[in-house]
């Protein structure tokens, strides 16, 4: 099963906390299939947070304006050399920012790796 996020509110999901002290750098990687997600404002993007949660940096934007997504495929996604030196843990988001109710993007296979 695919998580989806969706809507016209910047729908959300974040991951429970991650262990980072044994890394310097993550790289997360997925797969990610937008639905009816062409307007020119409407993204999706992926955000950390090494406060606990509290507040989220955006990190990559997707957009078909950007030209980085193509609606009704799967597309691979990959978020690459996240320094994380310093930082005992963090939380992972994906936001959805969509027009309508009816915009998505169905995510899949996600993984983090640390080095």
């Amino acid at each position: 099963y695919a998580l989806r996020i969706q809507d016209n509110t910047e729908s959300s999901t974040v991951t429970k906390e991650i262990d980072t002290t044994p890394y310097s750098t993550i790289k997360v990687v997925f797969q990610y299939k937008p639905k009816r997600m062409a307007g020119s404002s409407e993204e999706f993007y992926f955000a950390i947070s090494a406060d606990g949660g509290t507040s989220f940096i955006k990190i990559k934007t997707w957009s078909t304006k950007l030209g980085n997504m193509v609606n009704n495929e799967w597309n691979k996604g990959t978020v690459e050399d996240i320094d994380v030196t310093g930082i005992d843990s963090l939380f992972i988001r994906f936001v959805c920012v969509g027009n309508t109710n009816k915009d998505r993007v169905f995510l899949d296979d996600i993984k983090v790796e640390g080095k």
